[in-house]
């Protein structure tokens, strides 16, 4: 996930001490603001097509992560889908590890 996109609150228990995160992610429109100024930026098509690629990747991991079955958005469709699939490799490099809830 891009950085830029999310916010990250660190907080120590105190009957403990362990430290916990927990993410927030932009929401949509802050999002959708980001990758269209990233695609204004872009200086080639290969920029702006890698730019598209994060984001099918970014939102398929944040939807897939973040949310219950029951509340996915659902805006992949099989072609989608299949993209997902055929840049599993691109996936796994940025996939952050799993967390314990």
């Amino acid at each position: 996930m891009l950085p830029q996109l999310q916010e990250v609150k660190v907080t120590q228990l105190k009957t403990t001490g362990e430290t916990r995160e927990k993410v927030s992610y932009a929401e949509s429109d802050q999002a959708l603001d980001y990758l269209l100024g990233a695609i204004d930026r872009a200086k080639s098509a290969n920029e702006v097509l890698e730019l598209l690629a994060d984001a099918v990747i970014s939102a398929h991991l944040v939807d897939e992560r973040e949310l219950p079955q029951s509340r996915r958005v659902g805006w992949h469709h099989r072609c989608i889908a299949n993209a997902v699939e055929l840049l599993a490799e691109d996936i796994a490099e940025i996939k952050p590890p799993k967390r314990r809830k």
